[in-house]
Order: structure tokens, then C-alpha cells, then sequence
């Protein structure tokens, strides 16, 4: 990594002032693309860190000291904005540190740091003076007035009200939630156990993938517990107890110290919940989401299951009978295990639409595809997507500047870090590392992260691409008067709608059509091949919806106290799931979800799939119809959470939303051939 700007050499509060102000400060006819601090030492982070946290505490200090009568609109909620962005510019990058940096020793000091961050945020959200001056406050926009309210639930949340004994108590709480969050997911990310395969075992795995992994001198390969070995061996291993052998080493990699650290969460978030007369942890969450309570969740779930039950046991017996050709056994005798799914479900893929997963690496090479991506938002939304050079965690990262070609203005800009290395963050994400505040002329910086492979991409790869990415618009289309309404700060169950919705440019003819234009290397993806991809991605998809239930109705149950115990009622609900409980696995120890901010919102998953199916159905001119998608941007991507989901549905919907969609998704009748105005109308 190169050397930090030459402002790290000012005072400490000054390098924040100036790392944050002067996204404003560029000439207007040229502004240079927002880039976040780096860090190169542990004793530069470590200073940052101090300067970050001494800076939060004097700006706390000075409001805290206004007069009650000089409180407005600017000098209270313009000066909590102020705070936000100042604390943010650092704090988004020492997360990044913490999830990506290749050295072990940073990521350690970055979290440290978090965690007294945590604290320090947990402190000043119960600070009664500051609460007083925000109700003081008398806003006259009204963003000021959703800003204000929505700090006033904050402190209210975090027992601003409380006497101090009560306040005291309920801040240990919510420390030791965020220290065994932190250490949930620590665990999972520095987790370096592999599993060892035999040359027989190695049956039926891609050249490919042998290769990357490289054998010892006898053969053997050495397989890490990550999703990008995992999901390849699971989907092409011939040997089924090879694959049993690694399913219950993945499923059991948080260990037992994850699955304690989980049930000690779920104790204290029930506490929690005693604190504000909540009956349960669900209740609290949900008071302030598109659904109110556990049970109007829980009727949402149910609504699908019933759908789910009927696709998921009919694919079942098509799998079961794969099975039962390969085995030679009679089909009432067959099982498909949890292991065996991926590898009968490839097979039928294969068999019946001549599909192989890994085929279609040639077709999706790396860094190409990312090109595509880039060339059909740039059309669709009439952006200008730019690589830059900046300073950054590892050399496989990358930096772009994004510009609104239509109407010549500097957007934000993001980082790209796409393959996979040990310590590293494990799944697909978009970091939201800095929000747009059109008050203090910020600029918006996401983060893409992914662990995907070099030698290509499969169409699951793509579709998660193409999510990750989905969000990363989010942040960069926000204008929004304060930076803490900007991007994906709206509702969990309401987040992953547009993402989700996203997902379908990369599969429809239009756009794959496209794929091949300006990439030599890329085979044309011929109408046959995309038609059978269609009918693939639709076999399966009840099964796939039926884990989804299962873990909504999971972390529902917990978080609702209907068991203290999480693999209990794992145990229980999974036994319920058509495949059945696996013994001696603990997925509740990788399910970092619900530790973090998921917990009572995991359902959100489902529900936005609805909407994101909802919202489709206005791209009845095509998905490449640049007018509806300006619609879309400014509606509902460009308002963040300023107004609240339900309101910016309506108005983009022009009616309430509904579950046709999803209905019709579940049930395996969405073809991504169709027009998408066939596929759905709305359900009121």
C-alpha cells in the first residue's frame, strides 16, 4: 500500500475536518471523486482512531454547552449532521480495515477501535443534555423534521429517559450485544480450518478448481470452509460421503463458542426489550418497520409457505428420481440429504437443459463481465463510470469515479475488491461507507466486496454481482439533505428490494445479448442457451424459497422468545424443512445475519423480493427503458430513507404494492423471457 496523503500530517481533529470538507471544496467545474482514508500501519490507524474519537467527544461537548433558545434547525441538527459525517469519514474505513485488510494485526487494531467507537456512540445516544436540544430544536424543512424525529426515537431507544441506575444497566447491555456480534463475526472470518481430500474423493471437481486449491505431493487437496470452495465442490463431487464429510465441517465452522455467543445475544436482547415494555426483542424491532409485529410477520411467512410446500415437495421427487437412476434403488427408498441437493439439482440441470455451471465461466470471464455491468448502467442511467487511481487495502482493489453524464455532474465513486484471500470478509457485500448530504455537498463512497473466482463467473456469481452492485446505486443516486438518510439507511425490510430488482438485468435476453459487445474473449451467448438458463433458474427455486422461509421463521422464533436454546430450535424448525435436520450441525454458529443488524428482520429478504418483483412490472418498455429507470432512480433510490418505504412505493407503484409476483415466482412461472408487464399486476 502507498503512503497516506500528505494531510496526515496535520493535528489530529484538523486531518478529520479536511479528509471530510473537501469532498465540498473542488472546483465545480471539475471536483475530484470522493477516496476514503487508508492506513498503512497499525500506528496510523491507531492515531486516526484517537483523533476520530477525541473530535466526536469536543463536537459533543459544544453542543451539549448551546444555550436551549439557540437551538434551530442548523446549530443542533445541522451540527449532528456535522458530527456524522466528521465520525463516518474514518469510521467507514477502519470497517473496511476490519473486514478486508490482509493482515491480521490490522484488522485486530480496526476492530478494537470499533468497539470503543460502539461504546463511545452508546454513551452520547443517552446524553439527556443533547436530547434536550434536539427537542428544542424547531426544524423548517421537512427533512429536518424526519432527521429530528428520527433521533428522538434513537435516544428514546437507547433509555435516554431512564434513571440513571436503569440507563447504566441498559448501556452494558447493548455493549456486550455489539462486543459478541464483533467476535461472532471475527471468528467466522479468521477461521483458517480446511478439510483434506483424498485423489478418489476429488471425483467429478472441475480441473479448474483442483488446480487453484493446488494437491500435496500424495494427491490430496486441502479445501477451506468459504463459500467460494464450498458451493463449487458441493455442486460437482461425485462422492457423497466426501460431501457429507464437508457439508458438516461448513455447517459446523462458527464452532461451539458461536453458537454460545448467539444464545448469550439472544439473553440480552430479551432484556432489551424488558427495558422499553416490549414483550419480546421481534416487537421492539418491528414497531418501526413495514411490518409492526411478529405476528403480522409470521402471517406474511405463512401466506408463502403454503406456496413454497407444493413446489419444493414436487422438485423433491424430480431429484429423488435422479437419484434413484444413479443408485439403482427404487425411488420410495431414495432421500435426497442436505448434501446431496446441489449436486441432484447440477445434474438435473444438466440432463434436462443441458446447463453446467461451470460451463458458463467462459461465458462471464473476469474482469470482462465487470465491464458489462458497467456498460448497462451507464446506458441505462446515462452515467459515466471512470477508473481511477487511489490508495488502497490490497492490489487486487480498484477505484471509479461515477459522473451523471446527462447533466454533467460528479456522483461518488466506489471501490471494487472481488477475490478471494485468507482473513478476508467471507460473502458478497456493498459497504456504504459514505453517505451523500446535499447540506454539507457530499459525496456518496460504496465498497463492493465479493470472493469471486478468476476463472470466471457461474450465473449465480453474475446475479450476485449484479445485487451488490444494485446497492452501491443506492448510495450513489442518494440526494438527500442529511448524510444519515442517504443510501441503504432504510428499513431492513425494505433494502434488499431494489437490489433484488437489479438482479434481473443480469438474466434477461436484452441485456445478455449485450454481453459479448466489447469483449473478445466472450462467446456470444446464443437465444437457445439464455432460454434453457431460464428454465433452469426455475427449477429449484421452491426449495430455494423454502430455506429462505426457514430461516426467516428461525430468527423470528428466537428473537420472538420462543426458545432459548438456538439449536433446539434449529433442531426443531429445520426438521420441519423438506429435507429434514441434519445431526451434529450447527448452522446457528454461521449465521451471522441475526447476530448483526438482520436479527427480527430476516423475512425482509422475502418481502423484498416481493416488492423487487413488484417494482419490475413497470419496465413493461424493456429493462433498458432509460426513462422509467430515471423514474425509478429519483423516486424511490434517490430519497433514501427521507421519506418511508411504504410512502415511496405508492408513489412509484402509483398503488399499493402486491404478492402476485411473488406467487408467481415461487410457483416457477416467471420466465425471464417474458415481457415483464406479463408478469405481474397488482394485488391490493
Amino acid at each position: 500500500m502507498g503512503q497516506l496523503p500528505a494531510v496526515t500530517r496535520h493535528t489530529a481533529a484538523a486531518w478529520l475536518i479536511i479528509c471530510v470538507s473537501s469532498v465540498g471544496a473542488q472546483p465545480s467545474d471539475n471536483p475530484a471523486a470522493p477516496r476514503l482514508p487508508v492506513f498503512d500501519s497499525v500506528a496510523q490507524m491507531q492515531q486516526a482512531c484517537e483523533s476520530m474519537l477525541s473530535l466526536r467527544e469536543q463536537e459533543m461537548d459544544e453542543l451539549k454547552a448551546l444555550p436551549l433558545e439557540q437551538g434551530t434547525q442548523e446549530t443542533v441538527l445541522g451540527a449532528w449532521d456535522d458530527m456524522l459525517i466528521h465520525y463516518r469519514d474514518v469510521a467507514g474505513s477502519l470497517a473496511l480495515h476490519a473486514a478486508l485488510d490482509p493482515d491480521e494485526a490490522m484488522r485486530e487494531t480496526a476492530e478494537h477501535c470499533r468497539t470503543r467507537a460502539g461504546q463511545l456512540q452508546g454513551e452520547q445516544y443517552q446524553d439527556k443534555a443533547v436530547y434536550e436540544r434536539i427537542q428544542a430544536a424547531v426544524p423548517q424543512r421537512w427533512e429536518a423534521i424526519k432527521l429530528r424525529n428520527d433521533l428522538l426515537r434513537a435516544f428514546e431507544n437507547s433509555g435516554v429517559a431512564l434513571e440513571d441506575d436503569r440507563r447504566s444497566q441498559l448501556r452494558v447491555i447493548k455493549d456486550a450485544i455489539n462486543r459478541l456480534d464483533q467476535e461472532f463475526e471475527t471468528r467466522i472470518r479468521n477461521n483458517t480450518d480446511t478439510v483434506r481430500f483424498t485423489r478418489a474423493e476429488q471425483a467429478g471437481l472441475p480441473p479448474e478448481y483442483i488446480e487453484r486449491l493446488g494437491r500435496d505431493a500424495d494427491g490430496s487437496i486441502d479445501v477451506t470452509l468459504t463459500d467460494g470452495d464450498f458451493k463449487p465442490f458441493m455442486a460437482s463431487a461425485t462422492d457423497a460421503d466426501a460431501r457429507r464429510r464437508y457439508y458438516r465441517a461448513f455447517m459446523n465452522r462458527g464452532g461451539e463458542r458461536n453458537v454460545e455467543i448467539l444464545r448469550q445475544i439472544n439473553g440480552l436482547r430479551a432484556r432489551l426489550a424488558e427495558f422499553h415494555d416490549r414483550k419480546h426483542f421481534a416487537d421492539y424491532v418491528l414497531r418501526s418497520r413495514m411490518h409492526g409485529s411478529a405476528e403480522d410477520v409470521q402471517d406474511f411467512l405463512q401466506t408463502v409457505k403454503r406456496e413454497v410446500d407444493a413446489k419444493s415437495r414436487e422438485e423433491l421427487l424430480e431429484l429423488r428420481q435422479i437419484k434413484a437412476r444413479d443408485t439403482g434403488q427404487p425411488v420410495e427408498q431414495v432421500r435426497i440429504n442436505a448434501w446431496d441437493l446441489d449436486f441432484y439439482s447440477e445434474r438435473l440441470r444438466q440432463a434436462r437443459y443441458s446447463v453446467d455451471q461451470e460451463s458458463l465461466r467462459k461465458y462471464f470471464p473476469m474482469p470482462e463481465t465487470l465491464d458489462w455491468l458497467f456498460a448497462l448502467v451507464e446506458d441505462l442511467y446515462g452515467l459515466r463510470i471512470v477508473e481511477e487511481q487511489a490508495q488502497a487495502w490490497h492490489p487486487d482493489v480498484r477505484f471509479f469515479r461515477v459522473e451523471d453524464s446527462r447533466r454533467g455532474l460528479l456522483l461518488g465513486s466506489f471501490y471494487t475488491d472481488l477475490y478471494p484471500r485468507q482473513g478476508k470478509y467471507e460473502g458478497a457485500a456493498a459497504f456504504d461507507v459514505r453517505k451523500a448530504s446535499l447540506r454539507a455537498a457530499q459525496r456518496p463512497i460504496s465498497v463492493l466486496v465479493a470472493n469471486l473466482d478468476t476463472n470466471g463467473l457461474t450465473m449465480s456469481d453474475v446475479e450476485t454481482l449484479f445485487h451488490e452492485f444494485g446497492h452501491v446505486l443506492h448510495g450513489l443516486f442518494a440526494q438527500t439533505y442529511y448524510s444519515i438518510h442517504g443510501g441503504v439507511s432504510v428499513n431492513r425490510d425494505f433494502v434488499e428490494a431494489p437490489s433484488q430488482m437489479f438482479e434481473e438485468w443480469a438474466r434477461r435476453p436484452e441485456t445478455l445479448r449485450r454481453l459479448s459487445d466489447g469483449c473478445d474473449r466472450c462467446p456470444e451467448m446464443e437465444p437457445e442457451l439464455i432460454e434453457k438458463l431460464d428454465a433452469a433458474r426455475r427449477f429449484g427455486i421452491g426449495l430455494h424459497y423454502a430455506r429462505q422461509i426457514l430461516y426467516a421463521r428461525y430468527d423470528m422464533a428466537l428473537a420472538a422468545g420462543q426458545s432459548s436454546e438456538p439449536l433446539a430450535l434449529w433442531e426443531e424448525l429445520e426438521s420441519e424443512y423438506p429435507l429434514g435436520h441434519v445431526s451434529d450441525t450447527a448452522f446457528p454458529g454461521t449465521f451471522g445475519h441475526i447476530t448483526g443488524g438482520y436479527a427480527a428482520a430476516y423475512y425482509g429478504y422475502l418481502w423484498s423480493q416481493a416488492i423487487a418483483l413488484d417494482m419490475l412490472s413497470t419496465f413493461d418498455e424493456g429493462l433498458m427503458d432509460a426513462e422509467q429507470a430515471e423514474h425509478f432512480r429519483f423516486t424511490v433510490l434517490a430519497r433514501g430513507s427521507e421519506r418511508d418505504p411504504a410512502e415511496l412505493l405508492k408513489k412509484y407503484l402509483g398503488r399499493e404494492p402486491g404478492m402476485d409476483a411473488l406467487i408467481t415466482d415461487i410457483r416457477g412461472e416467471r420466465s425471464m423471457l417474458d415481457e415483464p408487464a406479463s408478469e405481474t399486476q397488482a394485488s391490493n
